[in-house]
């Protein structure tokens, strides 16, 4: 089962934040929608997503995989319990 860090949980309620004082509750729902997604497709196959996100071949890091739903980037650890650490908004 996929855990979620504290880093991780603080970026998704910062994000979901963000979108409710910007009156975009459409946003709120995608990104929840987004993060759930994430969460069921790394606990089918942790090591399905890519070792970096998109362009950014910089973000490579041992043990580290990256998955894209919707318009964010989800870091995560690719061991036998994975766990998101991080969560990026890409371009559309």
């Amino acid at each position: 089962m996929t855990r979620i860090a504290t880093a991780a949980t603080e970026q998704y309620l910062a994000l979901i934040d963000h979108y409710l004082e910007l009156e975009r509750p459409e946003a709120a729902e995608k990104l929840t929608e987004a993060f759930e997604q994430a969460v069921r497709r790394i606990d089918a196959s942790p090591q399905a997503g890519r070792s970096f996100p998109a362009a950014y071949d910089t973000f490579v890091w041992p043990g580290v995989r990256w998955l894209k739903v919707h318009r964010y980037w989800f870091s995560y650890t690719s061991d036998e319990e994975p766990v998101i650490f991080n969560i990026l908004l890409g371009s559309g």
